[in-house]
């Protein structure tokens, strides 16, 4: 994966596209295994089907993989410190970020007084977004994706290169939603916001 230093943090400048099975359709989760507690993995757009293999490979590439929160978290619990403390499912040497640890990253690289972090954070043009907002300059090499959401009821993927929702380890209030951080193609802005626990999402891991 390649990387990227921003304030005193190093990312993945690339979605984590870690995947058992893959590309062994035995080994795979079908998007009607949908789970709020046993991990799921997830390419944009695979079915089951021979004939959805081609494009959600292409997808694979581009935009990784979506989890679910008991995958990205692989047995840890939930953490809102930063850093997390929270390997996760993320290689050896690298964790998941709370959503203080992403709170940080757009803090840093958004203009003072100005709701513009996620211009600084997107990959510019319109292969990897449909509608880009404008001044959108990638200036610091994050190079976010729109890679999409999974869901448990059809359609079960949607928003490719509309929407990005990346993964926390951080729960909600009351424990039953998690909390994630979104960038749209024709928002400045991004922000946070919750879901279910069977929700599909992308993840950036943080270097340890």
């Amino acid at each position: 994966y390649s990387t990227v230093r921003i304030g005193d943090q190093i990312w993945m400048a690339e979605n984590l596209r870690y995947y058992p099975g893959f590309p062994d359709e035995d080994n795979l989760n079908l998007p009607t295994e949908g789970s709020t507690t046993e991990p799921r993995y997830y390419v944009y757009g695979y079915d089951g089907t021979p004939e959805s293999i081609p494009n959600a490979s292409a997808n694979f590439v581009n935009y990784g993989v979506l989890y679910n929160w008991p995958a990205a978290m692989a047995g840890a619990t939930s953490s809102s410190s930063n850093p997390s403390g929270v390997k996760g499912v993320c290689p050896d040497g690298w964790h998941l970020p709370s959503e203080a640890e992403w709170m940080q990253l757009t803090d840093y690289v958004r203009t003072p007084d100005i709701a513009d972090a996620a211009n600084k954070l997107k990959e510019t043009g319109d292969t990897y977004w449909i509608n880009p907002s404008l001044g959108v300059t990638n200036e610091f090499g994050f190079s976010a994706r729109g890679g999409g959401s999974r869901q448990s009821i059809v359609p079960y993927y949607f928003n490719l290169r509309t929407l990005g929702h990346w993964l926390t380890t951080t729960e909600a209030e009351g424990g039953i939603q998690v909390r994630a951080a979104w960038m749209q193609d024709n928002s400045s802005a991004g922000g946070y916001n919750q879901g279910d626990k069977d929700f599909g999402a992308s993840i950036r891991c943080v270097k340890d």
